[in-house]
């Protein structure tokens, strides 16, 4: 799609270039106008298809229909068409072709920019840890454990908030892999064979709902192992 990136870029400057010197000084407020309406889709689609020059560089998978490509590519081609025949004539006073001009280019706009964002969260959403999440929940809960899980979900949600912010650097690009990474160590940081018992006895006092069946033979081992036996607290329910 190179050729095609570097004609829209083209095209757009030339279209700008023509409103700012070919324009006279009576009708230079709406030659203005004419430019922005088709240079502003025009400057989208350029970004969007940079984006997806990136994305391919980045191995990142684009299912982008051919149907949007040949769309774009006559779009623009009858636009250079018609700009090559007579540049002004492309910005002429012509409601119904300007309009219908603008909304082909506005829509491709969109579709592209819809089709890249879907392509980014489903890259980003695939660098995510394994987290059990009904396990982190507990951890959060465990005075021991609960820094160390509340900075997992953390993580978690950022990359979450990435995976719906297309990115606009190179540097952007890196930012789910160093999160992911990030999550994924201190997720495996956390144990991950803590008994049932344990987490049941977890969830129960997060609920307020322990009782004494709670604390079972391995809970209380856990619990002692694990420096927190001495920090549970037992009371009376109110009957």
């Amino acid at each position: 799609m190179p050729t095609l990136i570097e004609r829209a870029s083209e095209l757009t400057d030339r279209i700008k270039s023509l409103g700012d010197s070919h324009a006279t000084q009576g009708e230079s407020q709406g030659f203005a106008t004419r430019v922005q309406e088709l240079s502003e889709p025009m400057i989208a689609i350029s970004v969007s298809a940079r984006r997806l020059e990136m994305f391919a560089t980045k191995d990142i998978s684009v299912e982008a229909p051919s149907l949007d490509a040949r769309m774009l590519k006559k779009t623009i081609d009858d636009l250079a068409a018609k700009f090559d025949r007579d540049p002004r004539s492309i910005l002429a006073a012509d409601v119904n072709w300007r309009h219908a001009t603008r909304n082909k280019l506005t829509n491709l706009a969109v579709r592209l920019d819809a089709i890249l964002s879907e392509a980014w969260r489903a890259h980003v959403l695939a660098l995510r840890p394994a987290v059990d999440q009904g396990l982190l929940r507990v951890l959060s809960i465990d005075p021991l454990h609960k820094p160390a899980a509340n900075r997992v979900a953390v993580l978690l949600a950022q990359l979450e908030a990435l995976a719906d912010q297309l990115p606009k650097t190179e540097e952007d690009f890196g930012k789910p892999e160093g999160l992911a990474a990030e999550a994924t160590q201190a997720w495996k940081d956390l144990p991950q064979d803590m008994p049932e018992e344990v987490q049941e006895l977890f969830r129960a006092i997060n609920e307020g709902m322990a009782t004494a069946a709670h604390l079972t033979e391995d809970a209380i081992n856990w619990l002692r192992e694990n420096g927190l036996l001495e920090t549970l607290a037992i009371s009376w329910r109110p009957v």
